[in-house]
């Protein structure tokens, strides 16, 4: 394998070390590498690392960005997979009980929103572009969550008990957001974008944020798409708010951070708070259990589908205060 990737570099490997995940390269001189195998056609690379170069030509520098085979290209295929290679980020992962790191990595996603302003990408990739797909995915995961009903009626398991006696209170909720949305301002806020361009990352989670000696990096862009800011604010927000049972306070602080850096309208906010509202977990459990297959985890899955249940008091007392910041 090291033979292989070696021949597609100018860099002087030594040593390659297998990961779960990804591989560990050192070169000659001791830097180290993250060789990754990723599953997207050349050519969506090619959009991301689109990205990327475009984030770093405006001064948002800290993401893990490709490096260009010796065919300047930003991966190279070996035994049919697509691999990219990238400089190690040595750091400290995100943990979104520290307050300092939830406020350094709000101001993060802001500079990275406010550095992808402007982006176009170009004829040689394939774009992922998701602008005005909300309301549709909305209305999917809502007749998805009627349907289940319906499974969940003919079955005998805790699972399915636990989902009958609370999946009604979370249609309600759905249908609320579906509502919602439509009568908001997303429509001229997703025209908006189109004229302007904008970039999601899509995976704000804590191990693709890295604090190091030179400040807090944003990696993983295998995600990202042309979209809203909105859905990485409220992917944000709901992380941090699983960890505080849903305190609006500590949602407010995330957005006094990023607002120092980019403004969010009262529109894009009224917009937030729905895409907030949305039982986006209850539906990602249930449309689990029920299409994995994997009965044996079921244990797991109650658990999971407890929690979610157990949150919807904060979660409602949450949206009342969100809505009168």
């Amino acid at each position: 394998m090291l033979d292989s990737v070696q021949g597609h570099y100018d860099i002087q490997f030594e040593s390659i070390c297998n990961s779960r995940d990804f591989n560990i390269i050192t070169s000659s001189v001791g830097e180290k590498y993250i060789l990754k195998k990723i599953r997207m056609q050349p050519k969506r690379v090619v959009f991301v690392h689109e990205i990327k170069e475009y984030l770093y030509k405006n001064d948002f520098m800290n993401t893990d960005r490709y490096i260009l085979t010796k065919e300047n290209t930003p991966c190279f295929t070996y035994r049919e997979n697509v691999f990219v290679l990238s400089k190690n980020i040595d750091g400290e992962i995100c943990c979104f009980e520290n307050h300092n790191h939830v406020k350094e990595t709000s101001g993060l996603l802001a500079s990275m929103h406010k550095a992808s302003k402007g982006f176009k990408p170009s004829v040689d990739c394939i774009p992922r572009e998701e602008l005005g797909i909300i309301p549709l995915n909305f209305k999917k995961r809502l007749e998805e969550l009627k349907k289940l009903k319906k499974t969940a009626n003919k079955g005998k398991s805790k699972f399915d008990f636990m989902f009958i006696q609370n999946c009604d209170f979370f249609i309600d909720l759905a249908e609320e957001a579906l509502y919602e949305l439509k009568d908001s301002k997303y429509e001229d806020i997703v025209s908006a974008a189109k004229k302007t361009g904008c970039i999601c990352h899509h995976d704000v989670t804590h191990h693709n944020i890295i604090f190091t000696c030179r400040g807090a990096y944003l990696k993983n862009f295998e995600y990202s798409s042309i979209e809203i800011k909105e859905y990485d604010i409220a992917n944000f927000i709901r992380r941090k708010m699983r960890r505080c049972n849903w305190d609006a306070y500590e949602a407010e602080k995330i957005l006094l951070q990023y607002t120092k850096i980019l403004d969010i309208s009262s529109e894009e906010f009224e917009v937030l708070g729905i895409i907030l509202k949305f039982p986006q977990k209850f539906w990602r459990i249930v449309n689990r259990y029920y299409n994995s297959k994997k009965t044996a985890f079921e244990k797991n899955y109650i658990q999971s589908l407890d929690e979610v249940i157990q949150e919807a008091k904060y979660h409602n007392k949450f949206l009342v205060d969100f809505n009168a910041f």
